[in-house]
């Protein structure tokens, strides 16, 4: 049972795994060097990691094994040195007391950008505020372990709404909702790493 075996170490296969995840998320350093990163060092992080459910570049930044590029806090603006950017921030403001949402994203998100649009063509007329969350920033392990393959992902008022896209109507119905205070979180929110979670245990 792979359970107990908390001293063994990452297999090949897992080290590409990570390596593969880095790579996605940071383009501009290579999968190379992600190789290097990971592949070089992850076989000091104990396989319980893995099994416990926690992803393999989770695992390895939590015990330093993984050093990734550096992070600045320099809104939606992309940088000149090839440097990954937190784009966690406000994006717009509304009146205050109106809905506010969530867009959980990272840098490059282009499906972001298309939900970002269609909530800003109904600004004018459901106003509300709207936020990014950068599931990559170092302080958001959690949320990048549920929805590291789902951006975007939209919550209201700190409840889970909608992924990967958003139609004017939904918008509006959902927004419409959380201003009269009725507004429940829907269902199938993702959860990559619980999914990743069942299937180690279940091998």
């Amino acid at each position: 049972n792979r359970r107990h075996f908390s001293g063994h170490l990452l297999t090949m296969h897992r080290c590409h795994a990570a390596t593969a995840i880095l790579a996605t998320f940071f383009p501009a350093h290579g999968r190379a060097a992600a190789g290097r990163s990971v592949c070089h060092s992850a076989f000091a992080v104990p396989a319980a990691f893995a099994v416990q459910g926690t992803s393999n570049l989770v695992a390895a930044r939590r015990l330093g094994f993984v050093t990734l590029p550096p992070t600045h806090s320099a809104g939606f603006d992309s940088p000149d040195d090839g440097e990954r950017i937190s784009v966690t921030g406000t994006i717009y403001d509304g009146p205050g007391g109106e809905p506010i949402v969530q867009l959980f994203t990272k840098q490059g998100c282009t499906l972001c950008d298309k939900v970002t649009d269609v909530l800003r063509s109904i600004q004018e007329s459901n106003p509300h505020t709207l936020e990014a969350v950068d599931i990559t920033d170092e302080d958001k392990f959690d949320w990048y372990d549920k929805y590291k393959y789902d951006i975007p992902v939209l919550h209201i008022q700190g409840k889970y709404w909608a992924k990967h896209r958003l139609t004017p109507e939904v918008a509006i119905e959902g927004l419409e909702a959380a201003k009269t205070g009725t507004f429940e979180a829907q269902a199938g929110e993702p959860n990559a790493g619980e999914m990743e979670r069942r299937q180690a245990e279940s091998q």
